[in-house]
């Protein structure tokens, strides 16, 4: 490594160790100094002050064990919660069923992600949570028929509809007890 990449280490200090740096690590290990006192040289050495004893044993007990300094990261990040089989079927059953909850679609399909990486892989799918619509659907025979009850009902007399009693005191719903029903659907897709 020349002078200059050096100098780039020193100016680049992040929390990662450059290889460089454990290089010179090793070097002062195998000449017997102690952790402490590489930390203090080494760290007066590339401007890095707070450079901890424990990283320079870290360092130096990796490099004893494998015989290496670089990392092994994982450049793919994290496994994926769910598999594409289990998206395809999620998947499915989300647009087969677009008035069911997250939790009843991870129950009904035996899914083992949690709820909140299930909701997020529906909204990579595009199947976000819109509202239900609340306007009742209603057939043509149910139009034609409720048509003609009121027509027929339209001509009674007071004393017919005296024998009902009408409250306003109670409440009733169609849908969940918040009203809040929601469908999974994409974007510009139709109502559920």
């Amino acid at each position: 490594m020349s002078l200059i990449d050096i100098e780039e280490t020193k100016e680049n200090s992040s929390h990662l160790l450059p290889d460089q740096i454990k290089y010179v690590i090793i070097h002062h290990k195998k000449l017997g100094v102690s952790n402490k006192k590489t930390a203090l040289i080494v760290g007066k050495e590339y401007d890095r002050p707070s450079l901890h004893p424990q990283t320079v044993k870290s360092v130096g007990e990796k490099y004893l064990e494998t015989g290496e300094i670089a990392n092994d990261w994982n450049t793919e990040g994290r496994p994926k919660a769910i598999n594409e089989k289990e998206s395809k079927r999620f998947q499915s059953f989300l647009k087969r069923n677009p008035r069911k909850s997250i939790s009843e679609a991870k129950f009904t399909l035996k899914l083992s992600a949690c709820r909140s990486a299930l909701n997020k892989h529906a909204l990579e799918l595009g199947l976000g949570a819109y509202r239900a619509p609340t306007k009742i659907k209603i057939s043509e025979n149910n139009i034609s028929l409720r048509l003609d009850y009121a027509i027929d009902m339209e001509d009674l007399e007071n004393s017919y509809w005296n024998q009902y009693i009408f409250s306003d005191e109670s409440s009733f719903s169609l849908y969940n007890s918040n009203g809040r029903t929601y469908v999974r659907r994409t974007v510009g897709g139709k109502f559920g």
